[in-house]
């Protein structure tokens, strides 16, 4: 079940924007993937309803492309997770909460440490905090996190109502409930139903077309929740003062309590947050490995963990430990301007020599044993050294589809499992590639 369900999230991953992934599929899981019916199991009501609204059709198309048949599908609420209790108590009003952003796996350091603190005040409803807190920062720096932690702590209490979404939505919702004549129900949400609101990304309001209406709306709304000691937490990629288009009457509220930056981590932080993250994955590093990262990644928290992701994947497929010289070719565009640039011909011209076949083979639809391994030695070779999404591969490969993708690269991936030379080959090939 596991596998099978692994192969979906490989094609969702690849026709869903990062940001879409996350949010709706990152933690779903199936509860039954059978012949006939599948079932998933997500944290919320939320995520159950929006998914069914907005995802069923994607999902019986991709496991058509897979089995050939449509199976029944079917969205649930894992009634285990936490978000769920506090839901069903009537305790929480969430949009989007991941189970991973939590205080406790924030890691602390001088760059962020005056943020998390004020943050687990702003969380503590019993006692007095600055209000709002606004917290800013560049991408990846740990403001959703730390929103969200706030948002956890809140509801982990029991006895009151946490709002968490972000701008991009509560702008979504103010046009629908105008569209809809339903504006009041959009007011009663966010104005009487929450002890606490909390808005990830602030400064989409200032950007958005129709801003001015928005911003008189959540001007109003502000000044209802301020006014009755409730408390207002945002985010925003940059301080209020610097914020384009956002009218002065809010710019000064935001203003009023406590203004935070988190800055890039340093490297003791940097290190900490590695370690933290390849021991809740469970893979081992080198401390060379790790010194790479850390050193080269110097930009974000985001840049870092996708960094140990892509190093991830690669042990949990290949079943090796990640030496250096691995690394660095793995993580090369990461870690910018090494080497020649490389492209999906340049990637399929070498594996085209590499078996002695031509390049027009290896690129039409030839089902001759050695072009079809060939092929999907040219799949992986492209994924693992370029990082090349899955749908550009197939593209290129013939206009073949995802799913035919990942079966080339499951098939390959089982073959170097058995076939140590040909593993050595394909590690031969991505190291001059990377050259």
């Amino acid at each position: 079940m596991k596998q099978e369900w692994d192969t979906v999230r490989d094609i969702l991953k690849a026709r869903l924007s990062k940001h879409e992934f996350e949010q709706w599929f990152a933690n779903a899981r199936p509860l039954e993937f059978s012949d006939t019916r599948l079932e998933l199991a997500v944290d919320d009501d939320f995520s159950m309803k929006w998914i069914r609204s907005n995802y069923l059709e994607l999902l019986k198309d991709i496991l058509w492309e897979l089995y050939g048949k449509h199976l029944g599908i079917e969205v649930s609420v894992n009634r285990h997770t936490p978000q769920h209790a506090q839901q069903h108590d009537n305790t929480s009003r969430t949009w989007g909460l991941t189970g991973r952003y939590t205080f406790d796996r924030f890691v602390a350091g001088p760059s962020n440490e005056l943020a998390l603190t004020v943050a687990k005040q702003a969380a503590d409803l019993d006692a007095s905090a600055f209000n709002p807190l606004f917290i800013h920062a560049g991408v990846g720096m740990g403001k959703t996190h730390l929103l969200q932690a706030i948002a956890h702590q809140v509801l982990a209490q029991g006895r009151f109502r946490a709002l968490y979404v972000s701008a991009e939505t509560l702008v979504n919702e103010v046009m629908n409930g105008v569209k809809n004549h339903d504006l009041n129900a959009v007011r009663r949400k966010y104005r009487g139903e929450t002890d606490i609101l909390i808005v990830d990304d602030i400064q989409f309001i200032a950007r958005y077309p129709k801003a001015n209406f928005v911003q008189s709306e959540f001007f109003h709304t502000f000044n209802e929740l301020h006014g009755s000691g409730r408390r207002i937490v945002l985010s925003s990629d940059m301080p209020p003062g610097e914020l384009p288009q956002l009218e002065e009457r809010l710019r000064s509220r935001f203003e009023w309590g406590l203004v935070v930056e988190i800055e890039p981590p340093d490297r003791d932080t940097r290190l900490r947050i590695v370690q933290e993250k390849i021991r809740r994955e469970g893979i081992d590093l080198d401390p060379d490995v790790i010194g790479l990262i850390v050193d080269r990644f110097t930009g974000s928290v985001r840049e870092i963990e996708g960094a140990v992701n892509k190093l991830t994947a690669y042990t949990l497929v290949r079943h090796v430990k990640v030496d250096l010289t691995t690394a660095r070719q793995l993580l090369r565009r990461n870690l910018g301007g090494h080497g020649k640039q490389l492209t999906l011909d340049t990637v399929a011209n070498a594996v085209a020599q590499q078996f002695d076949i031509p390049v027009a083979e290896l690129r039409g639809r030839s089902r001759q044993r050695k072009v079809v391994l060939a092929r999907h030695v040219a799949y992986l070779v492209s994924r693992d050294t370029m990082d090349a999404p899955l749908v550009d591969i197939g593209r290129f490969y013939g206009n073949r589809n995802h799913a035919t993708v990942i079966s080339g690269l499951r098939s390959i991936t089982g073959k170097i499992k058995t076939e140590p030379e040909l593993e050595r080959a394909v590690r031969l090939m991505e190291e001059r590639l990377a050259r």
